[in-house]
């Protein structure tokens, strides 16, 4: 059974969590078969801020046919 990565950065409480409710004895950890994200500051250039309410639906409808197009 496997269980996401964000396990591998586990507090000490919660990784005593895991091991004493749980019963998990060990854990393997493997590269994500997905690969390295690469992020970089571009995402900021994408954040959007929606200040009224009945902006938020026609700004989703915007992005969506802007992404299938």
């Amino acid at each position: 059974m496997g269980v996401s990565g964000t396990l591998k950065n586990l507090s000490e409480n919660e990784k005593n969590i895991i091991y004493e409710i749980y019963n998990i004895k060990r854990s393997t950890f493997i590269p994500s078969v997905y690969g390295n994200k690469n992020l970089n500051d571009d995402w900021k250039k994408r954040i959007t801020i929606i200040e009224v309410k009945d902006d938020y639906n026609l700004y989703i409808t915007n992005e969506i046919n802007r992404n299938i197009g």
